[in-house]
């Protein structure tokens, strides 16, 4: 298993103004910082999406984007320039071959997102092709404060037995309640929004849930 446990602030925003105010409250004590790119249909409602503003921010922290969006093969390449790291739904796309040998001929590292009810099974044919694999934790995507969802823990323990050594990401009504659970599940990192940035100390709301993750 691997031992870089992290706690990554998840930023969903209408537009680049509110991309700038989360990464301003972040930056200075959080390495990474996840940006939720929602299309309006795979998942709602539709948000900022223009990695070419991402640019002029520069970092830290560094980005991973969060592609919830259908055919996101038509789009990463428009990420690679501003972000370390891309997730992609398997359940969003056709060609998850096209997206693996892309990701490999440019420097960005891959994960895939499964949602709830997608079976871990299907993960299978490409984990060791992909860097790590984000579980949603929630059953709608796309907002902050969804209901956490417990049946998250058993596809965490599934997909560490089946693969000891992956990086498992948990996303969404991640809390200071469940971070712990998480972890001694088999989780490696914990992607917060509500718990960060509806607090009314975002650093120590952050700092608070980090020691969990790291204990």
């Amino acid at each position: 298993m691997s031992s870089e446990r992290a706690l990554i602030p998840s930023i969903i925003a209408r537009d680049f103004n509110e991309v700038r105010e989360k990464i301003a409250l972040v930056r200075g004590f959080a390495p990474w910082a996840q940006l939720d790119i929602a299309d309006g249909s795979f998942a709602s409602p539709e948000t900022w999406n223009n990695p070419l503003e991402l640019v002029e921010l520069g970092c830290p922290p560094k980005y991973e984007a969060h592609l919830m969006l259908r055919e996101p093969e038509t789009v990463i390449g428009e990420w690679i320039d501003a972000v370390q790291r891309v997730y992609v739904h398997i359940e969003a796309t056709q060609e998850m071959e096209k997206i693996i040998l892309f990701a490999h001929t440019s420097r960005v590292e891959l994960g895939v997102a499964l949602t709830l009810d997608t079976p871990i099974a299907k993960l299978m044919p490409y984990m060791n092709r992909i860097c790590s694999v984000q579980l949603m934790s929630v059953a709608s995507l796309g907002s902050y404060g969804a209901p956490f969802d417990e049946r998250v823990y058993e596809r965490i323990k599934i997909l560490r037995a089946q693969c000891p050594f992956v990086t498992i990401s948990v996303d969404g009504g991640v809390s200071n309640q469940n971070a712990e659970r998480l972890i001694d599940a088999g989780a490696t990192r914990l992607v917060a929004g509500s718990a960060i940035f509806s607090a009314e100390d975002p650093r120590a709301a952050f700092e608070e849930l980090y020691a969990i993750v790291t204990h």
